[in-house]
């Protein structure tokens, strides 16, 4: 397990590495232009309606269900296979079928408030991008199938390598003032991973496209198996994808600039999420789907509580410093004053609520990993249904800031339901007041603190923060959440 995350950890690694150097890359050469809002607004139109069919569905319940199928009989786990393949190309191909009839209406649907020529752009992107769906479904299908058997080779190189080609068509499209480029970009990295995917699951002897010696009755069971464990799951990515629609379509609302500066705030937010509780959540679901033990009980405590003692912190300086940094980071070429101030209003609002978000997000893996799939998906409906009622509401009184402020709103919740669920709230409720009223005092201190430049802001701030961690340690439930870095870091749980 610990090995399996280490493996993810690093992947990730390169993976946000390349990621942030995409942002920063974009950034310097579409700045957040009417062409950056029409990329976004295209990719949003072909990753929404995938990921509200698809989501996550694939990892939380292929991964279980398949070594479960293992253990039951060789020949039951690649009738699965099979079934899931065909699935996958039939979901794949509607999906794209959708897009293409439909784009102008989803373009008009996501964005209302750009202007014709900008829509019309997105519209032509959204066809390019409608063509890798069944490639992005089924590769993602297929990496999932390869970590059941410890290899996490699909799961780590998949975004490295999607960032990497689209830094590459980001480029020529520059260089050639051709936009359709950063189209084809999105269709050349799923092309090259759904590659790479069939060739390991192949070798790893996970797929195989001979039927002639299974029975009827297998690629049956493998269908039914298929289905009624993604039956409950099917609202988790719907209700998710439906609060990101509703985000689009306010930050059309509120200016076109507020489109592209929401995902250059989330490539930086998402940082600490993407290399901790990604990497231990998907080890939860290859290492321990499906089981049920007292030690799984402990090993989720300590994991959670590992997360909101180095999360919390971390998105409280993030928030503090959301302008600093993100003139650090993007203030170059194309990204003007403008853009920096915009994108700094959604980071704050986002880095607020990175602690509940990080341990939020893995107690719903630690829920999936068990089939409890119905208490996720019932948690998960509600942290969605908050954010889309704060933005709605509140988009006219806090502007840009409203996006960020209405994504902590969301991971708060999904904390709070998590946390119940598991009945984790008398183990870390102290931790949680303690984290409270130190932010409270590190924050009225770094107010104090004036700064000339945006280095010298966090340079100044960053003892602060040491001085903040330090006096959290002063409490013994701080200390035994802090356990896990000089030990083996454990993963996933289940109450008995």
């Amino acid at each position: 397990m610990l090995r399996a995350a280490v493996t993810l950890l690093f992947g990730n690694l390169a993976a946000k590495f390349t990621g942030i150097l995409r942002e920063v890359i974009f950034a310097a050469l579409f700045g957040v232009s009417e062409l950056a809002a029409a990329y976004r607004v295209a990719y949003s139109g072909f990753y929404i309606p995938i990921h509200a069919l698809v989501g996550e569905t694939l990892s939380t319940n292929v991964i279980p269900v398949f070594r479960n199928l293992s253990a039951e009989s060789p020949n039951a786990a690649r009738a699965f296979s099979l079934v899931l393949v065909a699935h996958c190309v039939a979901v794949g191909a509607l999906i794209a079928f959708f897009l293409l009839v439909g784009r102008a209406w989803i373009v008009d649907l996501i964005a209302p408030g750009l202007g014709g020529s900008v829509k019309d752009l997105a519209g032509t992107m959204l066809v390019m991008m409608a063509l890798a769906s069944p490639m992005y479904i089924l590769g993602n299908a297929l990496a999932s199938l390869e970590a059941t058997r410890g290899r996490y080779s699909g799961v780590s190189l998949r975004p490295f390598l999607l960032n990497a080609i689209a830094i590459a068509a980001a480029v020529v499209a520059w260089k050639t003032n051709t936009p359709l480029f950063l189209a084809w970009g999105i269709f050349g990295g799923h092309a090259v991973f759904l590659l790479w995917t069939l060739y390991s699951t192949r070798q790893l002897g996970l797929l195989s496209f001979r039927t002639c010696d299974l029975e009827t009755g297998l690629l049956l069971t493998g269908c039914k198996a298929l289905w009624r464990n993604s039956a409950p799951l099917l609202l988790f990515p719907v209700v998710g994808q439906l609060a990101i629609l509703v985000e689009r379509i306010v930050a059309s609302k509120v200016g076109p600039s507020v489109l592209p500066s929401t995902d250059y705030a989330r490539a930086i937010a998402e940082t600490f999420v993407t290399l901790t509780a990604v990497p231990l959540s998907f080890a939860s679901l290859a290492s321990h789907g499906g089981s049920r033990t007292e030690q799984g009980r402990s090993n989720a405590i300590k994991a959670s509580g590992l997360l909101l003692v180095l999360a919390f912190p971390a998105g409280l300086f993030l928030a503090l410093n959301a302008a600093e940094i993100v003139h650090l980071v993007f203030a170059r070429g194309e990204f003007g004053r403008g853009a920096v101030e915009t994108t700094a209003q959604i980071l704050f609002g986002m880095a607020l609520g990175l602690g509940p978000w990080a341990a939020g997000y893995y107690l719903l893996r630690v829920l999936n990993s068990e089939l409890r799939n119905g208490a996720a998906t019932s948690i998960t409906i509600a942290g969605s249904a908050s954010m889309v009622l704060f933005d709605v509401t509140m988009w006219p009184y806090f502007g840009a800031a409203t996006i960020g402020l209405g994504a902590s709103l969301s991971g708060l919740t999904i904390f709070v339901g998590a946390m119940s669920a598991l009945k984790l709230w008398l183990t870390h409720l102290r931790l949680v007041v303690v984290l409270l009223l130190m932010g409270a005092v590190f924050s009225l201190m770094s107010r104090m603190l004036p700064a000339a430049d945006p280095m010298e802001a966090i340079l100044l701030r960053l003892p602060l923060l040491g001085l903040f961690m330090s006096a959290i340690l002063f409490d013994a439930s701080a200390r035994s959440a802090l356990a896990p870095l000089t030990k083996q870091i454990p993963f996933g749980w289940s109450r008995k």
